[in-house]
């Protein structure tokens, strides 16, 4: 192989390899401080992890639980979980219901990075339930590594019948009627139910793209949160499953706000800083650079300055729950000074309301500060980002894929799988020792393919070289020429092209180096 080819085939190959190293922090990160200087919260999709992908968060989890020595004030799964199970917590029908949620699944994320060694990059992995539609009676997330339906002849247990954890390793401080709970070491418990239906990919997908305002994308919550009660069909004498308990309600969670983050980025509520905006919100004069990398085109736009949100209602717009009585402006200081509601608010920056005893532990980022809607609504200032693998499942299911296309901001996705076929690549193809194929997409709308015969050809023999266009366009060159001269021809084109690309091509260069940040090279994209 030449040289120059083999190079960069070296260096794409171990960028290809090293995929799912980890990232170095987000750039723009403000608030995470757990391990963030050496790697990035990347979410993948449950399904196309490994068991030993998986094993890193149920291990997390139970180590978490061991940490805790069974003390209800030493456990940080139970104390993330209160907040979930107190009385106030109503966030479901307000306008803070998707980032108050979201900062739960952050703070279990952060518990599990605290934890170091081979946990210290730990991103939370988000389960498709959309997957689940058409196959409810067996679903996947109760065949993945994580426990199956419960004992429905033990009040639903799980521990030790479809999962191998322990009550003593994993409990739950709720529900002791099962034979061997003794509170507050109760058993986690799930029963899968009957008739239920699960939304599709499509039909979340079309709650994503056909709400552009945030008021009525909220109505997503009505079509996905249902999804999590599959599997806690209680019957009447139990008191519920409790959810913050639950390992799969972290996971459900992160899809949501992996939808939350497709429908911010792809409505363009990810950018601003812009002259200006349209009667959506959205901006009319924008300044970016665009590349064509691995699919779509990737937007390198400035993120939005969360202090201007409020100059856009498209992107957020406060409401309030059914227990308030003056829902227009959230004043829930009209309840009585006794009522447990006065003085919650729901505006942009409003401080949240979080029960429970996470805000009394020193480690919560609540602890000692306020957590806004204004504060969560841009994930990479948490160190956050969603891998989109090669987009099959969710993604192109949904109709989502289509709809982002040119839209995707790599601080909030990695994308690098999209659309495999457009990938930056050098590949050698022998067929019987006849012929060589180097391929590269080079630039942002073409590619060159150059083939030659290297053993067939005779003195008077034609040489052909085609240059391939995306477009479908053909060039064919044609000459007489000896065999000898053929090889020295052949090999001066492909050394030219490969290193002019190479050195001047700015598109090339910025593949080149996101294929290096991916092997390791870099600290941060």
């Amino acid at each position: 192989m030449l040289p120059a080819a083999a190079s960069l085939l070296s260096v794409l190959s171990v960028a290809s390899a090293s995929r799912f190293d980890e990232l170095g922090a987000s750039t723009i990160n403000e608030y995470d401080t757990y391990n963030a200087d050496e790697c990035q919260r990347i979410r993948r999709p449950w399904h196309k992890l490994s068991t030993a992908e998986r094993n890193l968060y149920t291990s997390g989890l139970l180590q978490l639980r061991k940490n805790g020595n069974g003390n209800l004030d030493d456990d940080e799964l139970i104390s993330i979980g209160t907040v979930h199970e107190d009385p106030l917590a109503f966030m479901h029908q307000t306008s803070a219901y998707l980032f108050w949620h979201g900062y739960l699944v952050w703070e279990l994320e952060s518990r599990i990075r605290n934890l170091g060694g081979k946990w210290k990059c730990f991103g939370m992995p988000y389960w498709d339930f959309t997957a689940e539609a058409g196959r409810e009676s067996e679903p996947f997330i109760l065949d993945s590594d994580i426990g199956g339906d419960g004992d429905a002849n033990d009040y639903w247990t799980v521990n030790e019948y479809s999962w191998s954890p322990t009550i003593q390793e994993y409990w739950v401080p709720n529900n002791c009627i099962a034979a061997h709970d003794e509170y507050p070491f109760c058993s986690l418990k799930r029963a899968l139910r009957s008739n239920f239906a699960m939304p599709s990919a499509k039909l979340i997908g079309d709650t994503i793209i056909g709400n552009p305002g945030f008021v009525d994308f909220a109505a997503y919550s009505h079509a996905s949160a249902s999804a999590i009660h599959l599997i806690d069909d209680h019957p009447d004498y139990m008191d519920g499953f409790p959810q913050g308990y639950e390992p799969i309600w972290y996971l459900f969670h992160s899809a949501i706000q992996f939808h939350q983050a497709l429908w911010t980025d792809c409505n363009e509520y990810d950018l601003l800083n812009a002259d200006e905006t349209n009667q959506f919100g959205t901006s009319s004069i924008l300044r970016f650079s665009s590349i064509k990398l691995c699919g779509p085109t990737v937007n390198e736009y400035d993120l939005l300055n969360a202090d201007e949100l409020e100059r856009f209602p498209q992107a957020f717009t406060p409401f309030c729950n059914s227990y308030n009585p003056n829902k227009d402006t959230c004043d829930t200081e009209a309840f009585p000074v006794e009522s447990p509601w006065y003085g919650v608010q729901f505006e942009l920056d409003d401080r949240m309301h979080f029960g429970g005893t996470l805000k009394d532990k020193e480690w919560s980022y609540i602890h000692s500060h306020d957590v806004s809607v204004r504060k969560l609504y841009m994930i990479p200032k948490w160190n956050v980002i969603y891998d989109l693998d090669d987009g099959q499942g969710f993604y192109a299911d949904s109709g989502v894929q289509d709809w982002c296309k040119g839209k995707l901001n790599q601080h909030w996705f990695m994308t690098d799988l999209l659309e495999k076929d457009e990938e930056v690549k050098v590949e050698q193809v022998l067929s019987e020792g006849r012929y060589l194929s180097v391929s590269s997409m080079v630039t942002q709308w073409y590619m060159y393919v150059i083939w030659f015969m290297t053993d067939l050809l005779e003195k008077d023999e034609e040489v052909k070289v085609e240059e391939v266009l995306s477009e479908g366009r053909y060039l064919s060159v044609s000459s007489m020429m000896s065999q000898w001269y053929m090889y020295v021809i052949g090999a001066v084109v492909l050394v030219v092209l490969v290193m002019y690309y190479v050195g001047s091509s700015p598109s090339f260069t910025k593949i080149y180096d996101s294929n290096l940040r991916r092997a390791g090279s870099y600290g941060s994209v």
